[in-house]
């Protein structure tokens, strides 16, 4: 019986990390659209800025 608790306490453990992990690589992802999206705004603030100055 120890023997099955054993194996079930390692199998929880590596659920438990693989978890942890999942949750790390969603706040990496959601943290680079985030600065994707602030990208986007500083090149359409600069394009505007050039437009306004009539680079185009």
């Amino acid at each position: 019986m120890d023997y099955f608790q054993e194996r079930y306490e390692i199998v929880e453990g590596k659920i438990h990390d693989l978890q942890e992990q999942r949750k790390v690589l969603v706040d990496l992802v959601l943290e680079l659209f985030r600065q994707v999206e602030d990208l986007e705004k500083r090149l359409d603030e600069l394009y505007r800025s050039c437009e306004a100055e009539c680079w185009f």
